[in-house]
């Protein structure tokens, strides 16, 4: 094992895969949302739009930079470089480079099949498709890598948790909380936010991530996540109305004339403040007893901000470029519920909607229990 650096210091051979990891990471996440953005807009004319070389060189770098870190660990490295590496197939590298590794090679498998599968079945189906899956999974291992890399760094440090390195381990998970956004919760606009089904998805995805963060021992980690993963959706949903775009495929119902934003962000932020406070107070004790605590302080923050801010973005106040109320999809029919301003009205006959309510509780303790297996492991790990 390798020994601790006294002081928190951390040196460039250190340092630079894990900004390199993050560079690429949000390169990844901000090409996604302008993804998202292009098919609303335009929709998918070809295979090599813009938003997709951007989110396929942000996917790809870190198998090209980090294969190469793996070579020269493996054959070149200094014997405290290879000590604080695990060996894969006969060759050294840092877990959270394989790990990333492996969500690269997963990208490039899924390039040429979503193109295969969009021919076949349609140019834009759906988001939910299996090589989508396959995208968002290898996105989503390219940056958990950057966030193992810095957690290894932290626990090799003296005070690490508490500085440089504790705040590139809260953008990881900023960035785990974009991807996690992506998974069947971020659509359907403010229309669904007053459906159970939101808030389940949301208790499943967004605890792991919050919990995770804390792993960093600074004052306000789980804040600092929701804060990235604020600033960053927010920076793509007031930048990219600011570009013209004109749809290319039928049918079209709405005039578009510019970048349909993705939306605004999830108010996280509170929840992440609560998770904070709550782990300030943590007692080391049993992880049900606070994965019980966590999740339903998680629904019930979560429903105290974000139901009524649906219901401000449900207004004319809120149809402007700074809520972003009023970009839909060019192909969005206005019968819809979305089109006419409407709360998606709950469907479910057998389970009524107050009961599908309270499955988000333990939906989100489980999610907060993954959060604290997950942040154990991060502060056990040396390599």
């Amino acid at each position: 094992m390798p020994p601790p650096v006294a002081g928190g210091r951390i040196g460039r051979d250190e340092l630079w895969p894990i900004l390199f990891g993050l560079a690429c990471a949000t390169l990844a996440q901000l090409s996604l949302l302008w993804d998202i953005s292009w098919h609303m807009s335009i929709g998918r004319d070809t295979f090599a739009t813009p938003p997709h070389l951007g989110l396929y060189l942000g996917g790809g770098l870190p198998g090209v930079g980090f294969g190469a870190l793996v070579l020269h660990t493996s054959f070149f490295g200094s014997p405290s470089v290879r000590d604080r590496s695990v060996r894969v197939w006969g060759l050294r590298g840092p877990l959270g480079v394989w790990v990333a590794i492996w969500g690269s090679v997963a990208m490039l498998v899924a390039a040429p099949f979503d193109a295969w599968w969009h021919v076949n079945y349609g140019v834009d189906l759906k988001a939910a498709s299996p090589p989508h899956v396959v995208l968002l999974l290898g996105l989503a291992a390219t940056h958990l890598g950057a966030g193992l890399l810095a957690a290894a760094a932290i626990n090799r440090s003296v005070g690490g948790g508490t500085g440089l390195l504790g705040s590139l381990l809260s953008y990881s998970m900023g960035i785990m909380l974009l991807v996690s956004a992506l998974f069947g919760i971020d659509t359907g606009g403010p229309a669904h936010m007053h459906s159970p089904i939101f808030y389940v998805s949301a208790a499943a995805a967004f605890p792991v991530w919050l919990v995770g963060a804390t792993t960093a021992r600074s004052r306000w980690p789980a804040t600092s996540a929701a804060l990235w993963y604020t600033g960053l959706r927010l920076l793509m949903t007031w930048v990219l109305p600011l570009f013209a775009a004109t749809p290319r495929l039928e049918p079209v119902y709405v005039s578009i004339t510019h970048m349909v934003p993705p939306g605004l962000p999830f108010l996280l932020v509170v929840p992440a403040i609560a998770f904070d406070l709550m782990n300030r107070r943590s007692t080391g004790r049993d992880a049900w007893c606070s994965a019980l605590a966590l999740g339903p302080v998680f629904v019930v923050m979560l429903a105290v901000v974000q139901w009524p801010f649906a219901e401000l973005l449900m207004r004319p106040v809120a149809r402007g470029w700074l809520l972003a109320a009023d970009n839909f999809p060019y192909n969005l029919p206005q019968a819809t519920y979305t089109a006419q301003h409407w709360f998606i009205p709950w469907s479910g006959r057998l389970v009524p909607a107050w009961l599908a309510f309270l499955a988000a509780v333990p939906v989100a303790v489980c999610s907060a229990q993954v959060g604290l297996w997950l942040r154990a492991y991060l502060r056990r790990i040396q390599r």
